[in-house]
């Protein structure tokens, strides 16, 4: 009975261990506070940090002011290999992803480039739309293709256009290298968008199952142990 008890401790602990070292991974943006003035074109670049995980992509989804700013470009900045994006409802959703499906990667770097044009004045907050229940989210996927991202360790950027609306032209200049006809307003023509399929909220009810299952386990051995 002893040992009984000792293997159900043992299995409760390394449960926790295990899916903690499973959720890891955040987005975040490389400029996290910009001053710009209404008709001015500017960049921001999004990265990504999969805290030693080893991922086989990622989908990023941004919410923004689409009437204070217009999406002039996106650009793949290369830490995956297949990059596509849209612009829905939503806002603004980046998939990544690698050729050979077998490949996985792990560590920092820039996600992708986002090129915008100030429109009205005031102030915009760029955030992640992080949400493991819902389809449309942002989401790191780990070897196993189980999402893996810690929703609260997003970060945010913050936009403060300063100006008078009344003096933006359309003579606008993109930056960096398009990946598709974007226009003010919205997307004209859209890259493909390959969504990677979401697992995570189906593996944390299990674990949340194999906990209560453990833990009564562990109770049982315990009042008999006690007999």
């Amino acid at each position: 009975m002893k040992r009984f008890v000792i293997v159900l401790v043992i299995g409760f602990f390394y449960t926790v261990l295990l899916v903690s070292k499973i959720y890891a991974g955040y987005f975040s943006f490389e400029q996290q506070n910009l001053t710009v003035g209404v008709g001015e074109s500017f960049s921001v670049i999004v990265k990504i940090d999969t805290e030693n995980t080893e991922v086989v992509g990622a989908e990023a989804l941004i919410d923004y002011d689409n009437v204070k700013l217009s999406v002039n470009s996106i650009s793949n900045l290369n830490f995956f290999d297949e990059f596509s994006y849209d612009i829905i409802d939503q806002g603004i959703y980046i998939t990544g992803s690698f050729v050979d499906i077998q490949q996985t990667k792990s560590g920092s770097g820039q996600f992708a480039k986002i090129t915008f044009t100030a429109e009205e004045p005031g102030t915009v907050t760029l955030e992640f739309i992080c949400d493991p229940n819902i389809l449309e989210s942002s989401s790191i996927f780990d070897s196993n293709t189980e999402e893996t991202i810690v929703c609260s360790s997003n970060q945010t950027a913050e936009i403060t256009i300063t100006g008078d609306s009344g003096s933006s032209d359309n003579n606008q200049t993109n930056t960096g290298s398009d990946t598709g006809n974007i226009t003010k307003g919205g997307v004209e023509e859209s890259s493909t968008v390959t969504q990677l399929p979401k697992s995570g909220s189906v593996n944390l009810s299990v674990f949340y199952m194999m906990l209560g299952l453990l833990a009564s386990g562990l109770a049982v051995g315990l009042r008999n142990l006690l007999k």
